[in-house]
């Protein structure tokens, strides 16, 4: 059944049903032969609790009361007010970041390093680069950061510890390997 919601977009004394622009409205089809088949009814909208301009949100993550957002370079922790509290700078200031947390860590890979900030303590640091060939992706499993390389390969890091990896925690596909594009636990 095809249902003609917005009509032929002509102005008339109803914003809500003939507006152009049909914003947080919901439909309700009428049950008897009524002559409109479709009216809506306005609904409140979502309120802008803070803005970082023209420029967009790199990741988010959300761990217990507080969202954590990196912007450009900077790793925010965001409150329920919208009140933005700078925890640490990453080495790089465009492109898709990815966050995982382990309820006492968050980990951020940026696509060139892994950084780990501590919840507890608000402890940012860079994780040796040494160890990471250009980590793309992170996640989190088992007590464990699961972090994927542009290599082919993943590694482990220590049990509730985003700041230390074992040099022998790692491993690839051992047959017809392909880049990792990203990984989910």
């Amino acid at each position: 059944m095809q249902v003609p919601l917005f009509g032929v977009s002509q102005a008339g004394k109803s914003r809500t049903v003939t507006s152009q622009r049909h914003v947080n409205l919901y439909a309700e089809i009428a049950a008897d032969a009524d002559k409109a088949t479709v009216s809506f009814y306005g609904t409140p909208g979502l309120t802008l609790d803070y803005s970082y301009g023209d420029t967009p949100v790199r990741g988010s993550i959300v761990v217990g009361d507080y969202k954590y957002e990196v912007h450009r370079g900077t790793f925010w922790r965001v409150d329920n007010a919208g009140i933005r509290v700078s925890m640490g700078m990453l080495s790089t200031t465009v492109n898709r970041v990815e966050m995982a947390s382990n309820g006492v860590q968050i980990g951020i890979v940026d696509g060139l390093n892994m950084y780990c900030f501590t919840i507890s303590t608000s402890s940012f640091v860079t994780v040796a680069s040494g160890i990471f060939p250009k980590p793309i992706s992170i996640t989190y499993g088992d007590s464990y950061f699961i972090v994927g390389y542009r290599d082919g390969k993943f590694q482990l890091s220590s049990s509730y510890d985003g700041t230390t990896f074992d040099a022998l925690d790692f491993s690839s596909a051992e047959s017809n390997a392909e880049p990792i594009v990203s990984h989910i636990v």
